[in-house]
């Protein structure tokens, strides 16, 4: 910009004109580090006009063949020592503006997973921990669910890693869907996500929305030119039924999660000891 104003003024024959962009240039490169910086860039620009200035008021041919006089170059230079002031703070603001949006992606990245957005495996083990505080608190109760993804796998590798991708998103945006804003919905790695269902009122309660996400995740997706199905196996423990402490709870969850494996495609299974009367673990089996 201040270039063109020079050429405008028509202090700069074409053998000078280099040194505009030099001096644009070592202000915007340095002006963020502070008054010492700018200091040089108004030593730089006062030597240029100096030298300028060497050639007298007489009136100087430009390149388009016009005579000027140097006052003209004299108010140039002016309104550029004047504008150095703003370009430090705007260099300096446009910096200190990247730096907080590059802050907060990364503290987004620590605690959220990035293919899917869902929360990562630190995040969902700290919420986890302070939900557990606050149910002890208010004598409530929680269900923590453990879910694989059935058939991924085979889909995965047919098709590629590309449209497994998109699938497991497709997946994170139904469990979203399906469960209240106060609970959390986690990946903790491949296929394998996890949920922190809190205040619920109980087994039944826990088992009618597993119900509800496994009939969610079985519908259809439309990826590209294919259809794809999957189904999903889902193993809960309750809090304090279950166990009292984060450890053995996740632990109840992931062998009930493997045991529904076991007993079939799209099936839910309590808990071991969360049995029927006869000591028969519960299971329920979607259609």
């Amino acid at each position: 910009v201040w270039g063109i104003v020079f050429y405008d003024h028509g202090i700069m024959s074409q053998h000078r004109f280099y040194m505009i962009p030099f001096l644009l240039w070592a202000g915007l490169r340095f002006g963020a580090r502070g008054a010492t910086a700018a200091s040089l860039f108004l030593s730089l620009a006062l030597a240029f006009f100096t030298v300028q200035f060497s050639y007298g008021l007489t009136p100087q041919q430009t390149a388009s063949g016009e005579y000027v006089s140097m006052l003209q170059g004299l108010l140039a230079m002016a309104n550029l020592v004047a504008l150095v002031p703003a370009i430090v703070i705007s260099e300096r603001d446009r910096t200190l503006t990247e730096l907080r949006e590059s802050e907060a992606r990364m503290a987004h990245l620590a605690h959220h997973d990035a293919l899917t957005g869902l929360a990562n495996r630190m995040s969902f083990l700290l919420r986890m921990e302070q939900s557990i505080a606050l149910a002890q608190r208010h004598k409530s109760k929680l269900a923590l669910m453990f879910l694989d993804l059935d058939d991924f796998k085979p889909i995965n590798d047919r098709y590629g890693h590309d449209t497994g991708d998109q699938l497991l998103q497709r997946v994170a945006a139904r469990l979203n869907e399906g469960v209240r804003q106060a609970d959390t919905v986690a990946r903790f790695g491949g296929d394998e996500f996890v949920l922190l269902l809190t205040d619920i009122a109980g087994a039944d309660n826990a088992a009618a929305v597993a119900e509800k996400l496994v009939a969610e995740l079985t519908a259809p997706y439309r990826i590209g030119a294919v259809e794809l199905r999957i189904g999903a196996s889902i193993g809960i423990a309750l809090f304090p039924d279950d166990a009292e402490d984060s450890d053995p709870l996740i632990a109840q969850a992931d062998a009930a999660m493997y045991d529904a494996k076991r007993a079939g495609r799209n099936c839910v299974r309590f808990a071991h000891h969360r049995g029927s009367a006869d000591g028969e673990e519960t299971t329920i089996e979607m259609a």
